[in-house]
C-alpha cells in the first residue's frame, strides 16, 4: 500500500495521541527506588516492642500503597548471621488471595541491622489493599524482624508490626513538564497540518502552532535552566528580593500574626518567627548557643534562654511577656538583652533546660495577661504598592506553601515566555523573520533574562508587556480602535509594572514607543508628512497614557504611605526611595554604606556596565560585549560611504543603547550598587539589534557575492 503524506499524517497523529495518554492519565513513564527509611537506632528502646523469630512461620503484614508506581518494599533484619544458609520467601497477593508477585532471596545476601530493598516488577492500583508474606526456610538461624509501637506505624502499613517501608517510583514528568510537552507535541501536529492539508484559517493555525513551539521551548528553559549548565547564578538568583514575596505567601496561609502599625495595605513584607527569617531574606539563624555558658540557648548557672535576633523576638521579648516551653512550663519575662546575633531573655522562677523543657524553636510567647501570641511576624516592604504579593497571596491560598512557591514560579516563567513570544511574532509581521528570530535567540539563551523570568518578587513579564502593546500599535498606527485599544493597555500596562516596582521604569517607557519613534524617524527621513504627523500624535498620546498610570500607581503608593494623606505620601516617596536611587540624596541623611553610590560618577557607572560579569548569551563571552556594542557602528559607516545604509537599523540602535542606558544614568546610585542583576538592562533590545545588525550585514554580503558570481 503507497503511503501518501495524508496517511503519514494519521498515523502520526495516532502515535501523538498514544504518546500523550502515556505521559497524562496512564501516567506510564517512571523511574527510581524511593522509599522512606526510618533510622531505627532513633527509635527509642520503649518503642521497640519485640522481634519475630520466623520459626514461628510466616510473617503477614498488609499494606495500602499511597500513590502510583510501587516498586517495591524494605524490611529491617536483625539477627542476621554471616554466610546465613537458606532463603528469604515473599509472597504478594491482592484483595482477592491471588498471589501478583513471588521473591525468593538467600539469606547471604541479607546484611545484620539493615534495611533490605526488595524490588517487585507486580502492577499496583493505589488506594488497594494487599497482603505480603515473609517467610524463611532452609535455616537453622534464621533472622528477626524488628516490631515497633503503633507510635511508628506508617501510613501505608494498614496491618501488622513490623518495621517495613514500601518504596515507590517517581514519575518521570510532573504536571508543569507534561503540560509543556502537550503544547509543544499540540504546536508541532497543527503546523503540519497546515503543510499537509488546506484548512480554513490557515495561516492563524499555523501562527498558532509556532507560538506553541515558542512558548514551550522558553518556558522549559526559564524554569528548568535547561540550556545553560554554566549559569551557576539560577537556582538562587534573587531568593533575598523574593523573600518578601514568599513572606507574604506565608503570612496568608498562617492566619494571625503581628505587624508594624499601618502596614497592613501593602502586598510585600518580611516574615520572621522565633526561628529566623523567611528563608533567603537574610543568613539562616545560627543554631541555638553552646559555650561554657550556656548548652542548646540556655543558660547553665541561672534561668535564661538567648533566642535568634529578629524583628519577632524583638517585639515579642519584653519584660512582662511570658516564655511557654514545649513541655506546656511557663516563665515571665523580667529583663532583656541584645547582644549581636542572639537576644538573651531573663526568666523568673526555676531553671530551665533543653532535656526538660524542649528545643528553643519550639517556644510561645504569651503576653501580660497570659494570651498566647501570634507566632509570626509581618514586617511590611514599604518601597513599592507590593501588587505581586497581593495577587500571588490570593493564587496560593488552596496550594500548601512549598508548592505555592514552585506553581508560581512556573507561572512567571510560563508569562514572560508568553510575553516574549507575542514580540517575536509581532516582529516577524512587522519587520522580517531575521529580527525575531535574534529576539527570540536572545530571550532564549540569555543568563540575565533566565534568571529573572520566574522571579516571584521582579516578576519580569511586567517589564515588556509595554513593548508588545507599543509594538503592536505601530503596526496597527493607521486603524484608530487599534489605538484606543494600545492607549488603555499601555496605562494598565505602566500602572501594573509600577504597583509591582519601580525599577527600570525609564527603560520599560521606552519599550513601549520605540517602535513608534523608528517609524516615526522613518517617515522623516521618507519626508512622508501625513505618516509622520500621524505617528507623532500617537506617540505622544501614548505616552501621557504610560504617565498616568504611571501617576495612578505613585497616587496608590501613596496612599499608604502617606496613611491617607496622598501629597504627604508622595514627600515620603521622594525622599526615600527616588532620591536614594538617583543622585538628589543628602549624604547627612543616610547610613555610610551609601555614600559610593552617591558620589560615583555617571561616567564611571556606564563603564561599569560595558565589563559584562557573565556570558552574553552561552558561547559569547561577556568580555565581547564591547565588541558587540561597535561593530555595527563600523557597519554603519561602511553603509553610509556605499550609500546603502539602513537607516530603520540605525535608528533601533541609537534608540536602544540609550534607553538600556537611560536607567544607569537617571537611577545612578542603585545602578552602581546593583551590578548583581542591572546587566539585563542591555537585553530590553540593545544586544539583540547589535546581533541582528551583525547578521544581517552578512547575509547581505553572502547574497551580493551570489549575485556577483
Amino acid at each position: 500500500m503507497k503511503l501518501t503524506k495524508g496517511k503519514v499524517f494519521v498515523l502520526f497523529s495516532i502515535l501523538l495521541i498514544g504518546l500523550m495518554i502515556l505521559i497524562g492519565p496512564i501516567d506510564y513513564f517512571a523511574h527510581g527506588y524511593f522509599a522512606n527509611e526510618i533510622s531505627v537506632e532513633n527509635i527509642p528502646n520503649n518503642q521497640l516492642t519485640s522481634e519475630y523469630d520466623f520459626s514461628k512461620g510466616a510473617y503477614i503484614e498488609k499494606f495500602v500503597p499511597q500513590t502510583k508506581h510501587m516498586s517495591g518494599l524494605q524490611l529491617y533484619f536483625t539477627n542476621q548471621t554471616v554466610n546465613n544458609d537458606g532463603e528469604l520467601e515473599i509472597d504478594i497477593s491482592d484483595s482477592l488471595g491471588k498471589i501478583i508477585d513471588t521473591q525468593k532471596i538467600p539469606l547471604s545476601k541479607i546484611r545484620d541491622n539493615t534495611w533490605y530493598k526488595i524490588y517487585t516488577h507486580a502492577r499496583f492500583i493505589k488506594g488497594n489493599e494487599y497482603t505480603v508474606s515473609i517467610n524463611v526456610v532452609g535455616s537453622n538461624i534464621p533472622p528477626h524482624l524488628v516490631e515497633v509501637s503503633s507510635d511508628y506505624y506508617l501510613a501505608d502499613i494498614t496491618d501488622g508490626h513490623a518495621l517495613m517501608t514500601l518504596a515507590y517510583k517517581t514519575p518521570t514528568f510532573d504536571t508543569r513538564s507534561k503540560l509543556l510537552i502537550f503544547i509543544m507535541l499540540i504546536s508541532i501536529w497543527l503546523i503540519l497540518l497546515t503543510h499537509i492539508y488546506k484548512i480554513p484559517f490557515k495561516k492563524t493555525v499555523k501562527r498558532i502552532g509556532v507560538m506553541g513551539v515558542l512558548l514551550s521551548t522558553l518556558t522549559a528553559n526559564y524554569f528548568y535552566n535547561l540550556m545553560d549548565n554554566g549559569n551557576s547564578l539560577f537556582s538562587w538568583f534573587q531568593r533575598d528580593s523574593e523573600s518578601v514575596v514568599t513572606g507574604t505567601i506565608y503570612r496568608s496561609k498562617d492566619g494571625a500574626y503581628l505587624s508594624d502599625d499601618g502596614g497592613d495595605g501593602y502586598g510585600l513584607g518580611v516574615y520572621s518567627t522565633t526561628a529566623g527569617y523567611v528563608k533567603y531574606f537574610r543568613p539562616d539563624a545560627p543554631a541555638p548557643l553552646t559555650d561554657e555558658n550556656w548548652l542548646d540557648g540556655y543558660a547553665r548557672d541561672r534561668t535564661a534562654i538567648t533566642v535568634h535576633n529578629n524583628t519577632y523576638n524583638s517585639v515579642v521579648g519584653k519584660p512582662g511577656n511570658k516564655v511557654q516551653f514545649q513541655n506546656g512550663a511557663i516563665r515571665e519575662i523580667s529583663a532583656v538583652e541584645y547582644k549581636d546575633e542572639i537576644i538573651i531573655f531573663e526568666l523568673m522562677g526555676n531553671q530551665v533546660t533543653a532535656d526538660e523543657n524542649g528545643p528553643i524553636s519550639q517556644i510561645h510567647f504569651l503576653d501580660k495577661e497570659g494570651n498566647l501570641l501570634p507566632s509570626v511576624y509581618f514586617e511590611s516592604y514599604r518601597s513599592q504598592y507590593g501588587l505581586q504579593g497581593k495577587v500571588f497571596s490570593l493564587l496560593a491560598r488552596p496550594m500548601n506553601k512549598q508548592q505555592s512557591i514552585i506553581n508560581l514560579k512556573y507561572l512567571c516563567a510560563l508569562m514572560t515566555a508568553a510575553v516574549f513570544t507575542v514580540i517575536c511574532v509581532l516582529l516577524q509581521r512587522k519587520y522580517n523573520t531575521l529580527l525575531a528570530a535574534c529576539f527570540f535567540l536572545v530571550f532564549w539563551l540569555s543568563p540575565w533574562v533566565v534568571d529573572f523570568a520566574r522571579n516571584l518578587y521582579w516578576v519580569e513579564f511586567t517589564w515588556f508587556i509595554p513593548t508588545a502593546i507599543g509594538l503592536f500599535c505601530s503596526i496597527h498606527v493607521t486603524n484608530r480602535k487599534a489605538r484606543i485599544v494600545s492607549y488603555l493597555l499601555a496605562f494598565l500596562s505602566i500602572m501594573v509594572k509600577c504597583m509591582c516596582g519601580y525599577e527600570y521604569i525609564s527603560v520599560i517607557m521606552m519599550g513601549l514607543i520605540i517602535f513608534l519613534l523608528v517609524d516615526f524617524i522613518g517617515a522623516i527621513v521618507s519626508k512622508d508628512t501625513k505618516k509622520a504627523r500621524l505617528i507623532f500624535r500617537t506617540t505622544l498620546i501614548i505616552g501621557i497614557f504610560a504617565v498616568l498610570g504611571f501617576i495612578g500607581a505613585i497616587c496608590m503608593h501613596a496612599n499608604l504611605k502617606g496613611n491617607g494623606d496622598i501629597l504627604l505620601g508622595i514627600k515620603e516617596i521622594i525622599k526615600k526611595d527616588v532620591l536614594r536611587r538617583t543622585s538628589g540624596a543628602d549624604l547627612n541623611e543616610y547610613n555610610p554604606d551609601y555614600w559610593p553610590a552617591f558620589n560615583a560618577s555617571v561616567l564611571e557607572v556606564l563603564l561599569t556596565y560595558f565589563r559584562f560579569s557573565t556570558e552574553i548569551i552561552p558561547g559569547i563571552g561577556g568580555n565581547l560585549f564591547p565588541l558587540l556594542s561597535v561593530v555595527p557602528i563600523a557597519i554603519f559607516i561602511n553603509d553610509y560611504r556605499k550609500k546603502e545604509i539602513k537607516w530603520e537599523n540605525l535608528t533601533f540602535y541609537i534608540l536602544s543603547f540609550f534607553a538600556s542606558t537611560s536607567w544607569f544614568i537617571l537611577a545612578k546610585s542603585h545602578s552602581y550598587d546593583h551590578t548583581q542583576m542591572n546587566y539585563v538592562l542591555w537585553y530590553f533590545g540593545f544586544i539583540q539589534i547589535c546581533i541582528y545588525i551583525i547578521c544581517d550585514k552578512f547575509l547581505r554580503l553572502v547574497n551580493n557575492h551570489r549575485v556577483k558570481g
